[in-house]
């Protein structure tokens, strides 16, 4: 892009040219304290364009529907393979713990997150609340050495071959070892590990948050299609699980106490398990436009554990 000056990076100032990796980065112009919501708008990226370019790849399209995300406090939105459906739920979790939400072990790939506490709502104390602070995405390159990824409100670290840091009020980019990490003027980061697998990060900053709002990150599987069939945590064994969905009428459903915001309800399926959801309005970023209305079938918090088919406990790992 137009006035990208390359920084000085680990191997340049060591004196020696590293020829895997190029990093750029350029001030941005805009308040990072505010939560923004854009049109994320990318071109493809060619495998053969040059790795010393000044413009940021990708091989992000504008019109690419999200397989799955989590953000907020923390919501879990998951496309689910086949049905082309939004399904959509909650996992209360606990402070300072560290989630599984994705391991790949024919790709070598895992994502980590890490939970901050949050003021509980009124009338609801009993309920913890938390956000995600910080995300550790590391994955086998196969090179000479391993990637890892940790990303902050403030900073995004690239770790292999060195060690470079991407403060998230610049635009900037780092590529080693074929992963390329793009921090751009949206408020996000950009992670492309493999063919076929690539994350998205928001930041989320408040200008005057209210009691409950924490600034806190968004993580999005952008491009699961790389992703292997024993990829498991709480993101990534959605990836390919085969699951059915009925539509039932409200009048075979017994006695449901009227409820404006339920579109319908359901039966969710998959091996040898089911339950009940309804169909409601949701405001999700299921794409790289703007956050949007959109109906997502809502798994009872009752049933969270169910659907996982693990308890939560079995998602938390030792340290990040």
């Amino acid at each position: 892009m137009p006035g990208v000056t390359a920084e000085t990076g680990f191997w340049e100032a060591a004196g020696v040219q590293d020829v895997s990796s190029s990093v750029h980065s350029q001030r941005a112009d805009y308040d990072a304290t505010y939560d923004y919501d854009y049109d994320f708008s990318y071109d493809t990226w060619d495998d053969g364009e040059d790795s010393q370019s000044s413009d940021p790849p990708s091989s992000l399209s504008t019109v690419k529907i999200f397989s799955s995300s989590v953000d907020g406090d923390p919501h879990f939105v998951v496309q689910l393979p086949k049905l082309l459906q939004n399904l959509c739920f909650t996992v209360d979790g606990r402070a300072n713990d560290v989630l599984r939400l994705l391991e790949d072990p024919q790709q070598g790939i895992i994502v980590d997150g890490h939970l901050m506490g949050a003021p509980p709502r009124l009338g609801v104390e009993d309920r913890s609340r938390t956000y995600f602070d910080q995300l550790i995405i590391s994955s086998v390159t196969g090179g000479s050495g391993d990637i890892m990824i940790t990303l902050s409100l403030d900073a995004v670290v690239v770790e292999g071959e060195g060690r470079e840091s991407l403060p998230t009020n610049q635009q900037g980019w780092v590529r080693r070892q074929g992963v390329t990490v793009t921090v751009d003027n949206h408020q996000s980061c950009w992670v492309e590990l493999v063919k076929g697998v690539s994350f998205l990060v928001l930041f989320h900053h408040y200008k005057q948050p209210s009691y409950l709002q924490r600034a806190h990150l968004g993580f999005y599987i952008t491009d699961g299609r790389g992703l292997s069939e024993s990829t498991q945590g709480l993101l990534g064994q959605f990836q390919h699980a085969d699951f059915s969905l009925i539509t039932v009428k409200d009048d075979l459903q017994g006695a449901h106490p009227p409820n404006k915001q339920v579109i319908a309800r359901g039966i969710l399926r998959w091996s040898s398990q089911q339950m009940a959801v309804t169909l409601q309005e949701k405001t999700l970023k299921d794409s790289v436009q703007k956050r949007h209305q959109a109906k997502c079938w809502l798994v009872p918090k009752a049933e969270v554990q169910t659907l996982l088919g693990h308890s939560y406990e079995s998602y938390v790992v030792n340290q990040v």
